[in-house]
């Protein structure tokens, strides 16, 4: 029986590229050797440079060694459980921390603080200010909350368009109420412009804050409900303001 024969690297119609990263330099060589004839041979050195040669060439095959494959990893890590435009945790993983959160609030009978804070007026400040201009106030937003929550076991995460969600263990109601005030100065201190905000003529966040000092079953779910009805509350009172309740076992 007659086998058909395979196509040659030299018989494609391009030379197809190949991109070789962080190998030791005789390796590269050795590997050049063999194909440099009939492919298009790329070396990077490390990851980023890596990254951007991917996005410039399009390469049809990458040659990784350990550590590229390490730094690989890691940035898959961060693109699972980070946002992308603001730099603080995604949705998904605050959603899974806070069930942990809660359960060891209830095992050790220690205290857990939420805050909800959302941009007042968000929508109106994109129609006036431009989609571009609203995604640098959410950076900023995410900046001022890294600058005030640094504690290995705070945690800030985008909860949603506008919103972003801390959590903060061990923390009582009184200093979490404080802490959500100087946040909520902080991001008005900044003084960007807000022209079409009724809350005021810069750019202001409302914060509604919860705190379990009894934790119950349901504590997540009950948690976040408090601190939702006390962004409401923030907000329905012109907002540029910080409102929150203390959750009591019923």
């Amino acid at each position: 029986m007659n086998l058909a024969r395979s196509s040659t690297l030299a018989e494609l119609p391009c030379r197809p590229k190949i991109l070789i990263m962080g190998h030791q330099p005789v390796i590269a060589q050795a590997i050049y050797q063999i194909l440099g004839a009939d492919c298009e041979v790329l070396t990077a050195a490390d990851g980023p440079t890596t990254f951007a040669l991917c996005n410039e060439t399009l390469p049809d095959l990458v040659l990784l060694d350990d550590e590229t494959l390490k730094f690989q990893s890691e940035q898959l890590h961060t693109m699972a459980f980070r946002d992308t435009l603001t730099g603080v945790y995604a949705r998904h993983y605050f959603d899974e921390r806070i069930g942990v959160e809660c359960a060891l609030a209830r095992r050790s009978g220690s205290v857990l603080s939420l805050f909800v804070i959302e941009i007042d007026h968000f929508n109106a400040y994109n129609d006036y200010y431009g989609y571009q201009a609203g995604d640098d106030a959410l950076r900023l937003i995410a900046r001022v909350l890294e600058s005030r929550l640094h504690r290995p076991g705070d945690l800030i995460a985008r909860y949603g368009c506008e919103a972003f969600v801390c959590l903060l263990p061990a923390t009582d109601f009184e200093p979490s109420t404080q802490l959500a005030g100087k946040i909520e100065r902080a991001v008005r201190a900044r003084g960007i412009g807000h022209a079409s905000s009724a809350a005021a003529p810069v750019v202001t966040v409302s914060v509604g804050v919860a705190t379990s000092r009894r934790a119950i079953e349901d504590g997540s779910e009950a948690l976040l409900r408090l601190a939702d009805d006390q962004l409401c509350q923030a907000k329905q009172r012109g907002g540029g303001r910080v409102c929150g309740k203390v959750l009591y076992r019923p």
